[in-house]
This record gives C-alpha cells, structure tokens and sequence, in this order.
C-alpha cells in the first residue's frame, strides 16, 4: 500500500513537473510575445513623435508662408503706390516741361515781334 502511495506521489510528481515546464515555456513565450510588444509600441511611439515634429515642421512653414504673403502684398502695395506716384510726377513733370516751352515760344514770338 505504501509503494503504491509512492508510485501515485511519484506520478503526480511526474505531472506537476510536466505541468510547470508546459507553464514555463508558456511564460517563456507570453515574455517574447510581450517584449515585441513593447518594441512595436517604442516603434509606434517613435513614428508619433516624427509625424509630432513634421507637424511643427509644417506650422512653422505655414507661420512663414503667411509672414511672406503679407511682406509680398505690402510690397505689390507699396510698388503700386511708387507706380503711381512716378506717374504723377511724370505728368506733373510733363505738364511743367509744356509750360515752359510755351514761355519760350511767346517769349522767342515777342523777340520776334519786336
């Protein structure tokens, strides 16, 4: 009866010893399952960061962009006003140039004249 005990205890041994090889090659396999995981998610945080920094990136340029789309719209502006003034002048100019010629033609008529 004792040997028989011995025998069950020996093969129940036998089981638990199966039982925790079969459980360490499961937490073997959760501890690799596990670290792909982690490195997956070291990967995705990764890529969040870059697509973060791309999008500084591209508010920083848009920041700029409009910055020079109000310099250039100040200039057409001021091109514009520069444009228009030198036209003016030009006119007034030419209005002055006209006078003067008509007080050299009256003025070369009346040494005539005389």
């Amino acid at each position: 009866e004792n040997r028989l005990r011995i025998e069950a205890i020996s093969e129940s041994q036998r089981g638990f010893k199966t039982q925790i090889k079969e459980y360490g090659a499961i937490i073997h396999n959760m501890k690799e399952a596990t670290d792909a995981k982690r490195k997956q998610l070291a990967d995705y945080s990764s890529a969040i960061d870059d697509i973060k920094e791309k999008q500084k990136d591209r508010k920083e340029l848009r920041r700029r962009n409009t910055l020079l789309s109000r310099n250039l719209h100040g200039l057409k502006q001021q091109l514009a006003d520069s444009e228009r003034t030198g036209t003016e002048r030009a006119k007034a100019l030419e209005a002055e140039a006209q006078r003067f010629r008509t007080s050299l033609e009256e003025k070369d008529a009346l040494a005539r004249d005389k």
